[in-house]
């Protein structure tokens, strides 16, 4: 499992997002221990949250690793990781209600952790100030980026996305307005976006051989939210430019893979026949030869190896002769076995490594 996961973490360094994911909980599937699932849960739900912006399936993950029990609750690597997965959750929570239990859980757990006293009071003032939880995760979105300034910029992209899906797919519960349902989609796309060209740049850009599958998530599980958005504003322009966008980045990184696919499969065409055929050339007309022992098709001249089948013949004939004669004082039956003999010889062993060294002469003259 730990070579997995160091795998696992060596795809994501190259942004090669799903596959990491996919051997994640292949991982996860195979390890039995407690301690062990913990930790692959939480890196499973850190995957989710921080490098594909999908809130809603780091939520699950991130939930799973802190309820997770059968732990040895006093080993402080597993007391860091269920803290961290519960101050996760304290971030992408969906009311006052749920965050305040999550941090009664984490301040029982970790209390020294700054998110305990710094984040609460915060919230507090906003909820006691009547406003909305939809404000209290909109605060918590923008906290992770500044687009304004980019000294301010903590570059969280991933969270933010995060916490905006939250938003979009609980904003009935949130009964958020339709202005802030508005800016809300405008900067979860404005994210995905972002997040989608930056993975593409780690990637390598143009030089990037693996499918685009790998990180479009990104974009894809944003599309849903944006036509849920148009279709209840279809005056939209500045959203509907966003949509257009999206679907022209995933659209040309499609095309460019399947471009770049078959020029693959060609070149790997090319290069099966080139080491099928081998490159000779006619002597008189210098065109390419498929068959060596056959006559040029262009001009009609013998072929390299045209001399072999005679070459060959002269061999058999001599060495049976050679043999016959020098065998004269024996017994016709001895002359004849041992004549035979030789013959065989001459075809199966010296024929070969004639013909071998033949067609090496006929390839390097021709080069």
């Amino acid at each position: 499992m730990t070579k997995m996961m160091e795998d696992a973490e060596q795809l994501l360094d190259g942004g090669r997002l799903m596959p990491a994911l996919e051997l994640m909980k292949a991982a996860r599937e195979l390890t039995k221990i407690p301690s062990r699932k913990l930790l692959v849960t939480y890196n499973i739900g850190v995957l989710y949250w921080d490098k594909l912006g999908d809130g809603i399936s780091a939520r699950e993950e991130l939930l799973a690793a802190a309820n997770m029990d059968r732990l040895e609750r006093d080993a402080p690597p597993l007391r860091v990781l269920q803290a961290s997965a519960l101050e996760n959750m304290m971030l992408c929570a969906t009311s006052y209600q749920e965050f305040d239990t999550f941090t009664a859980r984490l301040r029982a757990l970790a209390p020294e952790m700054p998110v305990v006293s710094g984040l609460p009071p915060v919230i507090h003032e906003m909820r006691d100030t009547g406003r909305p939880w939809s404000d209290a995760m909109i605060h918590l979105a923008m906290s992770n980026y500044n687009r304004n300034d980019t000294s301010l910029d903590r570059g969280h992209y991933g969270v933010a996305k995060s916490t905006y899906q939250i938003l979009l797919h609980t904003r009935k519960q949130q009964r958020l307005s339709r202005e802030d349902w508005r800016g809300a989609v405008r900067e979860y796309c404005i994210l995905a976006m972002r997040m989608t060209t930056d993975c593409m740049a780690l990637r390598g850009g143009d030089h990037d051989g693996n499918s685009p599958e790998e990180f479009l998530r990104i974009l894809l599980d944003a599309l849903p939210y944006v036509d849920d958005y148009l279709a209840a504003s279809e005056g939209d322009e500045t959203a509907r430019k966003f949509r257009d966008q999206m679907q022209t980045i995933i659209d040309d990184s499609r095309n460019r893979w399947t471009a770049l696919t078959l020029q693959l499969n060609m070149s790997g065409i090319q290069a099966a026949e080139a080491a099928r055929e081998p490159r000779y050339r006619c002597r008189q007309c210098h065109k390419p030869l498929i068959d060596p022992a056959q006559p040029c098709p262009e001009c009609g001249s013998p072929g390299p190896m045209t001399l072999f089948p005679l070459t060959l013949l002269g061999l058999v004939v001599a060495v049976g002769a050679i043999t016959w004669r020098s065998l004269a004082a024996s017994s016709i039956w001895m002359r004849s076995l041992f004549t035979a003999g030789a013959v065989v010889l001459a075809l199966f062993v010296a024929g070969p490594l004639i013909f071998q060294v033949m067609l090496k002469f006929a390839a390097e003259k021709d080069d």
